[in-house]
């Protein structure tokens, strides 16, 4: 039923015509936020949107304050129509200072505003997802179609690590459960009854896993409404189980499933009260702020890299690295002062660095990992290489630990990218970056054996290894040639400890272009000593009595032990395959 005074009011705001030029309708606004209930007066959402149109004209009107709209939350037991207006509201508001700012930095004019946005501390005690939830449950939609779309708009805007596709994606699994789970099987305890959160207690106390999985069993038939009783025992009780080396798979992908459901509910809780449980021991809990400012803390919980908890820290990592970057492109863009400007790059530049620093310790996770995360943390870096593809060059030039290279390669397909970096690498003035360009493009060349990679191991990669090695094959020409006069032997150039790794990656171009064979071949000979080591060591030492040949020559067979292995591999993985398998390479 429309009302009256809701009529009047918005014909008022409207024209812009308030009966006394002091007049602020503020406290009638706050009143009809706080009185609200269904049915919902159509026009109050309309009321709300021209009350914030006229906050932002610097006119009589003043907007609620922040004290108030926190007193709506407080003491709450369910949703009602009261916490939606308010939520609404707050993000008219904000939208409406946020145009205005975008306004006046468009048109040069001063970025120092009178009116500032709800803050963070607000935001954040506001359940956003519960209230999203109550809208669009059916029974509402009538109730609310006449401010669903903006609503939906704004929170898209303003809140988008609740919107986030792949949550979605994960809810579509348990929504309505109790439509699809027997009546028979909710009250299927032990105990033959519904299980109290005391009942559940008594179970998860025995320690025995087949209690642990009739608890989770119980817990995950449940309705989302009812789940909610049950936070701290999934959060609290249940999690740190489930992080266990020894839970079995099909339990932690139970427990994933019931994680997942109280996520839907309310994924802020969740995730914070996630990341304080796997904590380190005796660090002092998390606020969800700290979290929002700084995702790498996720990073410091305990046993994530494991099989049981992997999957809900990446839902988490994602939840706090979207809710980051929104929340620090919103500072940033109310922060910039004339004196102190930086371009809107700059901010972008960060978050990037935020991010490549996060894709460096997803990578070191898989460093002695178990096997079976590493397909959950390539999809996920993969995923971020295609939001943002530069961040494929930040990676790789930031290098990362070389064990892991080949399964990074052949699990994440965006790295064919990296094709395109590999000859920046190899110019790079850091001897580090260029070695690990050349190992990277070992395994790329191996994984996508195609024209463009066998043209850049050909006219690249081979003479950039014969570039570093050139001091020890000159070193072979002179030793051979001081063999055959009969002259002094010279000392042996100093070998780096990477030279014995760039040998490995003929073996990698080897396997990958059979038509290169000889050149590797050609290259391995001219690395080769052309004299036995022990024989080397005896005249050198002679030859030079003064000098310490032992630490020199160490080094030189630690390198040539390197080129008979490649050798080794090259004759076995290639020269000596079957005739079919080398007709499937690019000759």
């Amino acid at each position: 039923m429309v009302s009256l005074s809701t009529r009047i009011v918005c014909q008022i705001l409207r024209g812009d015509i308030l009966p006394k030029p002091n007049v602020d309708i503020q406290q009638w606004t706050f009143d009809q936020i706080k009185n609200a209930h269904v049915p919902l007066d159509p026009v109050l959402p309309k009321a709300l949107e021209l009350y914030v149109e006229s906050v932002g004209k610097r006119g009589p009107v003043t907007g609620i304050s922040e004290a108030d709209i926190a007193l709506l939350f407080e003491n709450r037991k369910t949703i009602s129509a009261r916490h939606v207006l308010a939520l609404y509201y707050v993000l008219l508001y904000n939208d409406m200072v946020e145009e205005r700012r975008s306004g006046l930095q468009k048109q040069g004019g001063d970025p120092i505003y009178e009116l500032e946005e709800y803050t963070d501390n607000l935001l954040d005690r506001i359940p956003t997802k519960q209230i999203l939830s109550h809208v669009e449950d059916p029974s509402n939609q009538p109730t609310y179609h006449t401010l669903y779309p903006r609503f939906w708009a704004l929170m898209c805007a303003q809140y988008p690590e609740v919107l986030d596709v792949g949550g979605f994606l994960c809810e579509e699994g348990c929504r309505d459960k109790s439509a699809v789970v027997p009546a028979a099987v909710r009250g299927f305890a032990l105990i033959g009854k519904e299980m109290e959160a005391a009942d559940v207690n008594i179970l998860l106390s025995s320690g025995k896993e087949e209690d642990l999985r009739a608890v989770i069993s119980y817990l995950d038939s449940l309705t989302l409404m009812d789940l909610q009783t049950h936070f701290a025992t999934v959060t609290t009780n249940l999690l740190p189980r489930i992080t266990n080396p020894q839970t079995t798979s099909d339990i932690s992908t139970q427990f994933f499933s019931l994680w997942i459901s109280l996520y839907t509910i309310n994924p802020r809780e969740t995730c914070l009260a996630t990341v304080n449980t796997l904590r380190p021991l005796n660090a002092k809990p998390y606020d969800h702020h700290t979290l929002v400012m700084d995702p790498l803390i996720v990073f410091s919980c305990r046993e994530v890299f494991r099989r049981g908890a992997l999957r809900i820290f990446l839902r988490v990592l994602t939840y706090y690295m979207i809710a980051s970057k929104h929340r620090w492109r919103k500072l940033w863009a109310g922060g910039i002062k004339p004196e102190a400007y930086l371009p809107p790059t700059t901010i972008d530049t960060l978050i990037q660095t935020q991010d490549a620093a996060i894709i460096q310790c997803l990578l070191e996770g898989l460093v002695g990992g178990e096997e079976s995360i590493r397909p959950f943390i390539y999809d996920f870096i993969h995923q971020m290489f295609i939001e943002d593809p530069i961040l494929i060059r930040v990676v790789a030039f930031q290098t990362f630990p070389v064990e892991i290279l080949k399964g990074v390669v052949e699990g994440v397909p965006s790295m064919h990218v990296c094709f395109d970096f590999v000859p920046g690498m190899l110019e790079h003035p850091n001897i580090r970056v260029r070695v690990f360009g050349l190992q990277l493009f070992g395994w790329l060349g191996e994984t996508y054996p195609i024209e463009k990679s066998l043209h850049q191991a050909k006219h690249l990669i081979l003479p950039n290894i014969a570039h570093l090695c050139l001091d020890l094959s000159k070193y072979n020409k002179h030793l051979k040639a001081s063999r055959d006069t009969a002259t002094t032997i010279p000392f042996p150039p100093r070998v780096e400890g990477w030279t014995e790794t760039i040998v490995g990656v003929l073996v990698n171009i080897a396997k990958a272009f059979p038509s290169l064979v000889e050149s590797v071949g050609n290259l391995l000979e001219e690395l080769k000593l052309p004299m036995p080591m022990a024989e080397l060591r005896s005249i050198l030492r002679n030859a030079y009595p003064l000098q310490d040949t032992d630490s020199p020559l160490d080094a030189l067979a630690k390198f040539q032990d390197a080129v008979s292995l490649t050798f080794g591999k090259v004759l076995r993985d290639v020269v000596l395959m079957d005739p079919e398998m080398l007709d499937k390479s690019i000759r």
